[in-house]
């Protein structure tokens, strides 16, 4: 099985920066009157209305979830190995685990007071959204582990449900990595050992030897002694 190419993990960095972007987003309705380009961002795009960046960050989370496809079905082709995808996604997810947090914590925030109540449920709403496309490059490495008999079904189950559990799906992702990574080397380490074990190679039944041929009679010598048979001349005589 192959690794994750250098190429098809540039395909992974919209989804880093699509938490901090929502970050962005969010604090950007909060400066319009106080950062000149946001000011001018909300007056021209926006037309003064901040829902309008609800179908911005849905094209974007869209646009996410194709690149996300598409490295799934590059590691297919390819037939990465499920350590790998996992590998790969566990340090796409730790990079982006800070905006996570933070997009947490202004949900929180913004809970506190009526006013801002709807910025909440809008965070948590690209929140679960974000779970459900992160989830993509895993469906690939769960179901690859589960045909290599690197993981039993019932394993692959849980692991894909704590995929959908905030903050879980890392500490998950963690397990899931090393889990691969230690059964992969044990099934490789006893494939050497079949490799490497000498083959007893039968030997082959020796034929009978043929019977020797009798040996030819030797032809009878001439008889020197008998009598030469006279000629018609010396009988005349």
């Amino acid at each position: 099985m192959k690794k994750v190419s250098v190429l098809s993990v540039f395909l992974t960095l919209p989804l880093i920066f699509f938490p901090y972007l929502l970050i962005v987003a969010h604090a950007s309705i909060f400066l319009s009157t106080k950062v000149s380009f946001i000011e001018y961002f909300y007056e021209k795009v926006l037309k003064n209305n901040g829902l309008l960046m609800l179908p911005i960050l849905l094209v974007l989370l869209l646009l996410v979830a194709f690149c996300l496809t598409l490295f799934t079905l590059i590691c297919a082709k390819r037939r990465v190995s499920a350590h790998s995808v996992t590998k790969t996604m566990l340090w796409v997810k730790i990079a982006m685990l800070p905006g996570y947090i933070l997009n947490l914590l202004a949900a929180l925030v913004m809970f506190i007071t009526i006013f801002t109540i709807p910025f909440s449920f809008i965070i948590a709403f690209f929140d679960g959204l974000l779970l459900i496309v992160s989830f993509i490059p895993m469906i690939y490495a769960l179901v690859t582990a589960a045909k290599q008999k690197q993981l039993r079904i019932a394993e692959a189950l849980t692991y894909a449900v704590l995929q959908f559990v905030p903050l879980a799906e890392w500490i998950s992702d963690g397990v899931l990595c090393g889990v691969l990574k230690k059964r992969s080397r044990k099934a490789s380490a006893s494939q050497s050992t079949e490799v490497s074990e000498p083959v007893a190679v039968p030997e082959p039944e020796t034929a009978p030897e043929p019977a020797p041929e009798p040996a030819p009679e030797p032809a009878p010598e001439p008889d020197l002694d008998a009598e030469a048979v006279p000629t018609p001349a010396q009988t005349e005589e």
